[in-house]
Protein backbone atom coordinates (compact mmCIF):
# COMPACT_ATOMS: atom_id res chain seq x y z
CA UNK A 1 0.00 0.00 0.00
CA UNK A 2 2.36 2.06 0.99
CA UNK A 3 4.65 1.69 -2.10
CA UNK A 4 1.24 1.90 -4.10
CA UNK A 5 0.45 5.31 -2.83
CA UNK A 6 4.34 6.75 -3.57
CA UNK A 7 3.59 5.60 -7.18
CA UNK A 8 0.71 7.76 -6.91
CA UNK A 9 2.18 11.00 -5.43
CA UNK A 10 5.24 10.86 -7.65
CA UNK A 11 2.60 11.05 -10.82
CA UNK A 12 0.63 14.00 -9.16
CA UNK A 13 3.81 15.89 -8.58
CA UNK A 14 5.77 14.81 -11.61
CA UNK A 15 2.54 16.49 -13.89
CA UNK A 16 2.50 19.43 -10.94
CA UNK A 17 6.87 20.41 -10.78
CA UNK A 18 8.33 18.63 -13.81
CA UNK A 19 10.69 21.35 -15.69
CA UNK A 20 9.79 21.76 -19.29
CA UNK A 21 11.70 23.02 -21.66
CA UNK A 22 10.87 26.46 -23.29
CA UNK A 23 11.65 27.90 -26.48
CA UNK A 24 12.88 30.86 -25.75
CA UNK A 25 16.57 31.08 -27.15
CA UNK A 26 19.36 33.41 -25.31
CA UNK A 27 22.37 34.09 -26.11
CA UNK A 28 23.72 31.47 -23.00
CA UNK A 29 21.38 28.96 -24.61
CA UNK A 30 22.90 29.42 -27.59
CA UNK A 31 26.31 29.36 -27.22
CA UNK A 32 26.03 26.31 -24.85
CA UNK A 33 22.85 24.35 -27.32
CA UNK A 34 25.32 21.41 -27.91
CA UNK A 35 26.15 20.22 -24.28
CA UNK A 36 22.60 21.39 -22.48
CA UNK A 37 21.12 18.29 -20.25
CA UNK A 38 17.01 17.79 -20.94
CA UNK A 39 15.57 17.61 -17.94
CA UNK A 40 11.98 17.38 -19.84
CA UNK A 41 13.08 13.67 -21.44
CA UNK A 42 15.18 12.86 -18.63
CA UNK A 43 12.65 12.57 -16.16
CA UNK A 44 9.79 10.85 -18.05
CA UNK A 45 12.61 8.11 -19.10
CA UNK A 46 13.30 7.51 -15.51
CA UNK A 47 10.43 7.25 -13.27
CA UNK A 48 8.90 4.45 -14.95
CA UNK A 49 11.70 2.28 -13.92
CA UNK A 50 11.16 3.70 -10.09
CA UNK A 51 7.67 2.54 -10.87
CA UNK A 52 8.58 -0.81 -12.23
CA UNK A 53 10.68 -1.06 -9.22
CA UNK A 54 8.24 0.00 -6.18
CA UNK A 55 4.87 -2.21 -7.98
CA UNK A 56 7.54 -5.10 -7.88
CA UNK A 57 8.31 -4.26 -3.80
CA UNK A 58 4.71 -4.38 -3.15
CA UNK A 59 3.42 -7.27 -5.23
CA UNK A 60 6.40 -9.03 -3.72
CA UNK A 61 6.95 -7.43 -0.33
CA UNK A 62 10.27 -8.68 1.90
CA UNK A 63 10.48 -8.38 5.39
CA UNK A 64 13.29 -5.78 5.83
CA UNK A 65 15.02 -4.70 9.42
CA UNK A 66 16.62 -1.51 10.10
CA UNK A 67 19.97 -3.60 10.43
CA UNK A 68 19.14 -4.48 6.84
CA UNK A 69 18.57 -1.35 5.11
CA UNK A 70 22.02 -0.25 7.16
CA UNK A 71 23.74 -3.08 5.52
CA UNK A 72 22.57 -2.74 1.78
CA UNK A 73 23.44 1.48 2.21
CA UNK A 74 27.01 0.37 3.59
CA UNK A 75 27.09 -2.49 1.12
CA UNK A 76 26.56 0.51 -2.11
CA UNK A 77 28.56 2.94 -0.23
CA UNK A 78 31.57 0.44 -0.26
CA UNK A 79 30.83 -0.30 -4.29
CA UNK A 80 30.63 3.20 -4.79
CA UNK A 81 34.15 3.70 -3.32
CA UNK A 82 35.29 0.77 -5.11
CA UNK A 83 34.25 2.00 -8.93
CA UNK A 84 35.54 6.02 -8.07
CA UNK A 85 38.73 4.46 -7.05
CA UNK A 86 39.08 2.42 -9.59
CA UNK A 87 38.18 4.90 -12.18
CA UNK A 88 40.88 7.33 -10.85
CA UNK A 89 43.32 4.21 -11.39
CA UNK A 90 42.21 3.74 -14.59
CA UNK A 91 42.46 7.35 -15.99
CA UNK A 92 46.07 7.22 -13.91
CA UNK A 93 47.12 4.18 -16.01
CA UNK A 94 45.80 5.40 -19.07
CA UNK A 95 48.32 9.11 -18.73
CA UNK A 96 50.90 6.45 -17.72
CA UNK A 97 50.73 4.03 -20.98
CA UNK A 98 50.67 1.06 -17.71
CA UNK A 99 50.61 -2.39 -19.26
CA UNK A 100 48.32 -3.12 -16.63
CA UNK A 101 45.25 -0.52 -18.21
CA UNK A 102 43.19 -3.23 -19.86
CA UNK A 103 43.16 -5.44 -16.87
CA UNK A 104 42.07 -2.19 -14.43
CA UNK A 105 39.37 -1.36 -17.14
CA UNK A 106 37.11 -4.88 -17.08
CA UNK A 107 37.51 -4.39 -13.38
CA UNK A 108 36.20 -0.91 -13.45
CA UNK A 109 33.57 -2.26 -15.91
CA UNK A 110 32.44 -5.58 -13.67
CA UNK A 111 32.66 -3.17 -10.22
CA UNK A 112 29.97 -1.11 -12.21
CA UNK A 113 27.50 -3.74 -12.84
CA UNK A 114 28.06 -4.96 -9.39
CA UNK A 115 26.53 -1.14 -8.49
CA UNK A 116 24.13 -1.39 -11.10
CA UNK A 117 22.58 -4.55 -9.57
CA UNK A 118 22.29 -3.26 -6.00
CA UNK A 119 21.32 0.14 -7.00
CA UNK A 120 17.51 0.34 -6.74
CA UNK A 121 17.34 -2.05 -3.38
CA UNK A 122 19.81 0.70 -1.55
CA UNK A 123 17.52 3.73 -3.00
CA UNK A 124 14.67 1.54 -1.19
CA UNK A 125 16.52 1.22 1.79
CA UNK A 126 17.91 5.12 1.52
CA UNK A 127 14.51 6.39 1.23
CA UNK A 128 12.97 4.34 3.76
CA UNK A 129 15.48 5.14 6.64
CA UNK A 130 14.84 9.05 5.57
CA UNK A 131 11.08 8.56 5.45
CA UNK A 132 10.78 7.14 8.80
CA UNK A 133 12.91 10.22 10.10
CA UNK A 134 10.91 12.58 8.67
CA UNK A 135 7.55 11.11 9.90
CA UNK A 136 8.85 10.54 13.18
CA UNK A 137 9.94 14.19 13.50
CA UNK A 138 6.55 15.26 12.01
CA UNK A 139 8.42 17.74 8.97
CA UNK A 140 5.91 16.33 6.75
CA UNK A 141 2.65 18.84 5.75
CA UNK A 142 0.35 16.54 4.69
CA UNK A 143 0.31 12.95 6.78
CA UNK A 144 -2.74 10.22 7.05
CA UNK A 145 -0.73 6.77 9.26
CA UNK A 146 2.37 6.13 7.67
CA UNK A 147 2.10 8.19 4.23
CA UNK A 148 2.84 11.78 3.77
CA UNK A 149 3.54 13.55 0.51
CA UNK A 150 5.72 14.12 -1.05
CA UNK A 151 7.31 10.89 -1.04
CA UNK A 152 11.21 10.59 -0.72
CA UNK A 153 12.07 9.06 -3.95
CA UNK A 154 15.62 9.66 -5.59
CA UNK A 155 17.96 8.12 -7.97
CA UNK A 156 21.56 8.14 -7.78
CA UNK A 157 22.66 9.20 -10.79
CA UNK A 158 25.63 11.34 -12.66
CA UNK A 159 24.56 15.24 -12.19
CA UNK A 160 24.13 17.51 -14.73
CA UNK A 161 26.89 20.43 -14.57
CA UNK A 162 25.75 23.84 -14.67
CA UNK A 163 26.41 27.32 -15.86
CA UNK A 164 25.40 30.24 -14.64
CA UNK A 165 26.74 34.03 -15.52
CA UNK A 166 27.61 36.92 -13.74
CA UNK A 167 28.19 40.65 -14.95
CA UNK A 168 31.49 41.32 -14.98
CA UNK A 169 30.85 44.97 -12.70
CA UNK A 170 29.54 43.24 -9.96
CA UNK A 171 28.67 39.68 -8.41
CA UNK A 172 25.13 38.83 -9.24
CA UNK A 173 23.34 35.56 -10.56
CA UNK A 174 21.83 35.88 -14.17
CA UNK A 175 21.46 33.01 -16.05
CA UNK A 176 21.91 29.08 -15.27
CA UNK A 177 21.38 26.61 -18.09
CA UNK A 178 21.78 22.91 -17.34
CA UNK A 179 24.91 20.88 -19.40
CA UNK A 180 25.47 17.14 -19.40
CA UNK A 181 27.24 15.45 -17.25
CA UNK A 182 31.28 15.35 -16.95
CA UNK A 183 31.90 17.77 -19.19
CA UNK A 184 36.03 18.00 -19.16
CA UNK A 185 37.63 21.60 -18.10
CA UNK A 186 38.65 21.88 -21.45
CA UNK A 187 34.68 22.12 -22.84
CA UNK A 188 33.94 24.36 -19.42
CA UNK A 189 36.63 26.84 -20.08
CA UNK A 190 35.95 26.91 -23.64
CA UNK A 191 32.10 27.93 -22.67
CA UNK A 192 33.14 30.29 -20.43
CA UNK A 193 35.70 32.11 -22.67
CA UNK A 194 33.16 32.34 -25.28
CA UNK A 195 30.65 33.76 -23.07
CA UNK A 196 33.05 36.39 -21.96
CA UNK A 197 34.17 37.21 -24.84
CA UNK A 198 30.80 37.28 -27.12
CA UNK A 199 28.58 38.45 -24.12
CA UNK A 200 31.23 40.24 -22.02
CA UNK A 201 29.99 38.20 -19.35
CA UNK A 202 31.71 36.37 -16.73
CA UNK A 203 31.33 32.70 -16.62
CA UNK A 204 31.77 29.12 -14.71
CA UNK A 205 30.40 25.55 -15.50
CA UNK A 206 30.49 23.92 -11.73
CA UNK A 207 29.02 20.18 -10.83
CA UNK A 208 26.28 19.98 -8.40
CA UNK A 209 25.34 17.73 -5.80
CA UNK A 210 21.98 16.99 -6.10
CA UNK A 211 18.91 18.51 -8.32
CA UNK A 212 15.22 18.64 -7.22
CA UNK A 213 13.74 16.37 -10.33
CA UNK A 214 11.23 13.65 -10.00
CA UNK A 215 12.63 11.24 -8.80
CA UNK A 216 15.26 13.54 -7.14
CA UNK A 217 18.58 12.90 -8.33
CA UNK A 218 21.30 12.94 -5.99
CA UNK A 219 25.67 11.87 -6.18
CA UNK A 220 26.68 9.41 -3.59
CA UNK A 221 29.40 10.57 -1.18
CA UNK A 222 29.77 9.04 2.00
CA UNK A 223 26.82 7.99 4.80
CA UNK A 224 26.46 11.15 6.27
CA UNK A 225 26.63 13.22 3.03
CA UNK A 226 24.37 11.33 1.31
CA UNK A 227 21.78 11.77 3.60
CA UNK A 228 22.34 15.70 3.84
CA UNK A 229 21.82 16.24 -0.25
CA UNK A 230 18.96 13.47 0.00
CA UNK A 231 17.37 15.92 2.65
CA UNK A 232 18.08 19.09 1.08
CA UNK A 233 16.21 17.69 -2.44
CA UNK A 234 13.46 16.29 -0.70
CA UNK A 235 12.75 19.38 1.14
CA UNK A 236 12.66 21.61 -2.06
CA UNK A 237 10.01 19.35 -3.48
CA UNK A 238 8.17 19.68 -0.02
CA UNK A 239 8.40 23.39 -0.27
CA UNK A 240 7.41 23.74 -4.28
CA UNK A 241 3.76 23.13 -2.75
CA UNK A 242 4.22 26.10 0.15
CA UNK A 243 4.77 29.54 -0.51
CA UNK A 244 8.13 29.07 0.17
CA UNK A 245 9.16 27.06 -2.27
CA UNK A 246 7.25 28.88 -5.47
CA UNK A 247 8.89 32.03 -4.66
CA UNK A 248 12.14 30.43 -5.18
CA UNK A 249 12.66 33.01 -8.31
CA UNK A 250 11.37 35.83 -6.76
CA UNK A 251 14.18 37.40 -5.94
CA UNK A 252 17.82 36.65 -4.97
CA UNK A 253 16.79 36.81 -1.42
CA UNK A 254 14.31 34.46 -1.81
CA UNK A 255 16.85 32.21 -3.98
CA UNK A 256 19.09 32.15 -0.51
CA UNK A 257 16.08 31.58 1.79
CA UNK A 258 14.95 28.62 0.28
CA UNK A 259 18.90 27.30 -0.71
CA UNK A 260 19.90 27.85 2.95
CA UNK A 261 16.70 26.87 4.81
CA UNK A 262 17.61 23.49 2.52
CA UNK A 263 21.35 23.39 3.77
CA UNK A 264 20.05 23.77 7.50
CA UNK A 265 17.84 20.89 7.23
CA UNK A 266 19.67 18.46 5.07
CA UNK A 267 22.61 18.58 7.87
CA UNK A 268 20.15 18.24 10.53
CA UNK A 269 18.36 15.69 9.18
CA UNK A 270 21.52 13.34 8.40
CA UNK A 271 22.70 14.10 11.70
CA UNK A 272 19.76 12.66 12.90
CA UNK A 273 19.39 9.43 10.76
CA UNK A 274 23.65 9.41 11.56
CA UNK A 275 22.73 9.46 15.42
CA UNK A 276 20.03 6.37 15.36
CA UNK A 277 22.60 4.23 13.32
CA UNK A 278 25.59 5.33 14.94
CA UNK A 279 23.95 5.80 18.89
CA UNK A 280 25.52 9.10 19.08
CA UNK A 281 23.44 11.67 21.53
CA UNK A 282 20.41 13.01 18.92
CA UNK A 283 21.01 16.41 20.66
CA UNK A 284 24.55 17.22 19.19
CA UNK A 285 22.75 17.22 16.20
CA UNK A 286 21.16 20.57 16.40
CA UNK A 287 22.50 22.23 13.96
CA UNK A 288 24.38 25.62 14.89
CA UNK A 289 24.56 24.08 18.52
CA UNK A 290 28.00 23.64 18.52
CA UNK A 291 30.84 25.42 19.19
CA UNK A 292 33.09 27.12 16.69
CA UNK A 293 36.65 26.61 16.89
CA UNK A 294 38.54 29.73 15.35
CA UNK A 295 41.34 29.15 12.72
CA UNK A 296 45.02 29.36 14.17
CA UNK A 297 46.57 32.34 12.54
CA UNK A 298 49.70 30.36 11.52
CA UNK A 299 47.21 28.03 9.01
CA UNK A 300 45.75 28.56 5.71
CA UNK A 301 41.98 28.70 6.59
CA UNK A 302 39.85 28.25 4.27
CA UNK A 303 36.20 29.73 5.01
CA UNK A 304 38.48 32.84 5.84
CA UNK A 305 40.60 33.52 2.86
CA UNK A 306 36.81 32.72 0.87
CA UNK A 307 35.00 35.50 3.13
CA UNK A 308 38.61 38.00 2.61
CA UNK A 309 38.30 37.33 -0.78
CA UNK A 310 34.82 38.16 -1.56
CA UNK A 311 34.64 41.24 0.50
CA UNK A 312 38.10 42.64 -1.23
CA UNK A 313 36.55 41.59 -4.48
CA UNK A 314 32.98 43.63 -3.80
CA UNK A 315 35.48 46.36 -2.26
CA UNK A 316 37.34 46.52 -5.85
CA UNK A 317 34.15 46.05 -8.32
CA UNK A 318 32.19 48.89 -6.13
CA UNK A 319 35.43 51.56 -7.33
CA UNK A 320 34.71 49.79 -10.96
CA UNK A 321 37.94 48.05 -10.87
CA UNK A 322 37.31 45.49 -13.52
CA UNK A 323 40.37 44.23 -14.41
CA UNK A 324 42.12 44.46 -11.18
CA UNK A 325 39.34 42.31 -9.37
CA UNK A 326 39.99 39.50 -12.16
CA UNK A 327 43.55 39.64 -11.40
CA UNK A 328 43.02 39.75 -7.68
CA UNK A 329 41.02 36.49 -8.47
CA UNK A 330 43.20 34.65 -10.42
CA UNK A 331 46.09 35.11 -7.96
CA UNK A 332 43.85 34.15 -4.96
CA UNK A 333 42.73 31.21 -7.14
CA UNK A 334 46.95 30.11 -7.15
CA UNK A 335 46.59 31.08 -3.21
CA UNK A 336 43.91 28.24 -3.01
CA UNK A 337 45.70 25.52 -5.48
CA UNK A 338 48.89 25.82 -3.77
CA UNK A 339 47.07 25.40 -0.16
CA UNK A 340 45.93 21.79 -1.50
CA UNK A 341 42.05 23.26 -3.20
CA UNK A 342 41.75 22.59 -6.40
CA UNK A 343 39.74 25.48 -7.36
CA UNK A 344 39.94 25.89 -11.20
CA UNK A 345 38.07 29.58 -11.49
CA UNK A 346 37.73 31.94 -9.33
CA UNK A 347 35.73 35.04 -10.81
CA UNK A 348 32.39 36.61 -10.54
CA UNK A 349 30.36 33.83 -11.59
CA UNK A 350 31.99 31.36 -8.90
CA UNK A 351 30.51 33.66 -6.29
CA UNK A 352 27.24 34.38 -8.11
CA UNK A 353 26.72 30.76 -8.05
CA UNK A 354 28.02 29.54 -4.33
CA UNK A 355 26.77 32.56 -3.03
CA UNK A 356 23.23 31.15 -3.35
CA UNK A 357 24.02 29.44 -0.24
CA UNK A 358 23.89 32.17 2.38
CA UNK A 359 25.99 29.45 5.14
CA UNK A 360 29.28 29.13 2.70
CA UNK A 361 31.86 31.62 2.77
CA UNK A 362 31.55 32.95 -0.68
CA UNK A 363 28.39 34.52 0.48
CA UNK A 364 27.99 37.95 2.01
CA UNK A 365 24.24 37.45 2.70
CA UNK A 366 23.09 37.72 6.57
CA UNK A 367 20.51 35.48 5.97
CA UNK A 368 22.16 32.04 7.21
CA UNK A 369 23.15 33.91 10.63
CA UNK A 370 19.70 35.00 10.49
CA UNK A 371 17.97 31.54 9.74
CA UNK A 372 20.07 29.95 12.30
CA UNK A 373 18.85 32.36 14.98
CA UNK A 374 15.07 31.37 14.23
CA UNK A 375 16.47 27.48 14.29
CA UNK A 376 17.27 28.10 17.74
CA UNK A 377 14.25 29.57 18.40
CA UNK A 378 12.34 26.99 17.35
CA UNK A 379 11.16 23.90 19.57
CA UNK A 380 11.59 21.16 16.96
CA UNK A 381 13.09 20.95 13.21
CA UNK A 382 9.29 20.48 12.26
CA UNK A 383 8.53 24.06 13.95
CA UNK A 384 11.42 25.62 12.40
CA UNK A 385 9.89 24.02 8.69
CA UNK A 386 6.48 25.30 9.52
CA UNK A 387 7.47 28.66 10.24
CA UNK A 388 9.60 29.58 6.89
CA UNK A 389 7.73 27.74 4.78
CA UNK A 390 4.85 30.17 4.54
CA UNK A 391 7.80 32.99 3.79
CA UNK A 392 6.28 34.50 -0.05
CA UNK A 393 8.66 37.73 0.35
CA UNK A 394 11.76 38.50 2.06
CA UNK A 395 9.75 41.67 3.84
CA UNK A 396 7.75 38.88 5.40
CA UNK A 397 11.05 37.03 6.21
CA UNK A 398 12.14 40.38 8.13
CA UNK A 399 8.76 40.28 9.87
CA UNK A 400 8.92 36.57 11.11
CA UNK A 401 12.56 37.32 12.06
CA UNK A 402 10.95 40.49 14.72
CA UNK A 403 8.03 38.30 15.88
CA UNK A 404 10.81 35.52 17.03
CA UNK A 405 13.00 38.24 18.70
CA UNK A 406 15.66 38.76 16.07
CA UNK A 407 17.13 41.79 14.95
CA UNK A 408 17.83 42.07 11.64
CA UNK A 409 20.34 44.84 9.92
Amino acid sequence: MKNLYSILTIVIVFSAASPHDTLQATPLKEISVRYHFNLATWEPSHLPLKWIYKIGVNLFPLSEQINDRATFIADFLAHQKKVANLDALMNEAAIRKDTKLEFIEETFAKSNQEVRKIQMKSEEAFESMISDTLRSEKIPKIMVGPLFFPPVDFVFEPLPTILVTSPRNKIERLESVFLKPNLPPSTREMLETMILDQEELSAIVENIGGLSTFPNMIATYDLRTTIDIAGHEWLHSHLFFQPLGRSIHKDSNMNIINETTANIFGEELSNLIYAQLTGENPQKSVVGQGETNECPKELFCFNEEMRKTRLMADALLEKGQIEETEAYLEKQRQKFVDNGYAIRKLNQAFFAFHGTYSDSPTSISPINNQLMQLRKASSSLSDFIRKVEGIYNHEQFLKLLEENGISSP
